[in-house]
């Protein structure tokens, strides 16, 4: 009788397991005469795991069930999930992992171009879906995931990364704002503005949406920060959007003509409390009251007043009750010294304001 050879029998079964059905692949199995031994039949099944585990191989979770049970080998939880990973990559079908998009693994498997990158990063939302889908693959894989751009993946995850401010950044930004300024030049050409007002216009648009890009990465900078439990600990990162909120009333006392920088300043310090609306509201208008009462000659806006409140007044309370009970500032949002604090300035600094103006 010829001697069987393991590894041609191995390579074979694996061959059927990559390619059949689990049902017609169960039936090949439970006929084929080479494993009718038990000794070959467990050492050609522990080989055939050790491949699945080791070499990359793509199976059918349904076909890794037939696996297990008819070689008697239980199949580890990360081995599944590996298997898991491959095969949301191979069938562009991520719904397991929290993405129901095709576009967002097709993209992740494309070799990186800047340019188509560099577009879809300023489509709302797309970074930090390719990012965490990336994160997901990877976490449960255990490493570099087969079929994906590490390229691609670097970049996504950059562009999502809140403390990242290189140059890919600023090209987002730039981009977004110039395709948001070409879609107002094609509306200004059909309307029949004069060139004047079609030139104004556009600037005015690449203008404000830029400017409430960078907002908004400086807001999301200011919460990645406060969810860190060691910021308290750091009164100059804990309380940046207090100094964001003074720096900007002193652009605004000290440059009047550039009321826009000042209002760059305070605003992402305001909107980062804008979960929390009623605390910031009587913040804003008791410090409002109390500021456009006293005798000063120059008082900047009265609106930029309001959020400079809003920002220093929750941020300093806020920033207190972590301290005291040692948790992030994230976790001190809502908390009662806040809600106390902010009671009292909207009445006192009220009757105070209305006490100056008046007695």
């Amino acid at each position: 009788m010829p001697r069987l050879d393991e590894a041609s029998l191995r390579m074979e079964l694996i061959a059927h397991a990559e390619g059949d059905l689990p049902s017609a692949f169960r039936h090949y199995l439970e006929y084929h005469p080479a494993l009718y031994g038990l000794d070959v039949k467990h050492r050609v099944g522990q080989a055939i795991f050790e491949s699945i585990a080791y070499e990359e191989l793509q199976v059918r979770p349904g076909t890794l069930a037939v696996l297990a049970e008819f070689f008697g080998f239980t199949a580890p939880e990360w081995l599944e999930r590996r298997q898991q990973v491959l095969q949301a990559v191979s069938t562009e079908n991520t719904d397991a992992f929290d993405e129901d998009r095709p576009l967002t693994i097709r993209q992740l498997k494309r070799a990186f171009g800047w340019p188509l990158a560099l577009v879809l990063a300023c489509v709302p939302g797309f970074a930090f879906r390719a990012a965490r889908l990336s994160r997901r693959l990877k976490a449960d894989f255990g490493d570099d995931v087969p079929g994906l751009d590490g390229r691609q993946q670097a970049f996504f995850e950059r562009i999502a990364d809140p403390f990242y401010a290189g140059p890919w950044r600023w090209a987002t930004v730039l981009l977004t704002a110039t395709i948001a300024t070409l879609g107002i030049a094609g509306l200004c050409a059909v309307s029949e503005l004069t060139p004047e007002r079609q030139q104004r216009m556009m600037g005015l648009t690449f203008a404000a949406v830029a400017g409430m890009l960078c907002i908004w990465h400086a807001m999301r900078a200011l919460w990645a920060l406060r969810e860190r439990p060691a910021t308290m600990h750091s009164p100059w990162i804990a309380l940046m959007p207090a100094w964001l909120a003074v720096a900007g009333l002193l652009v605004a006392w000290g440059l009047p003509q550039l009321p826009v920088l000042a209002f760059a300043l305070v605003l992402p310090a305001a909107l980062l409390h804008f979960r929390q609306f009623f605390d910031a509201l009587r913040f804003a208008i008791g410090t409002s009251w109390l500021v456009r009462a006293l005798p000063m000659p120059d008082l900047p806006s009265p609106w930029l007043l309001a959020l400079a409140g809003a920002a220093i007044g929750m941020t300093v309370c806020d920033w207190a009750y972590a301290r005291r009970h040692r948790i992030s500032i994230a976790d001190a949002a809502g908390n009662s010294w806040t809600t106390i604090a902010s009671f009292t300035v909207f009445v006192g600094l009220g009757i105070a304001g209305l006490a100056i103006r008046y007695g």
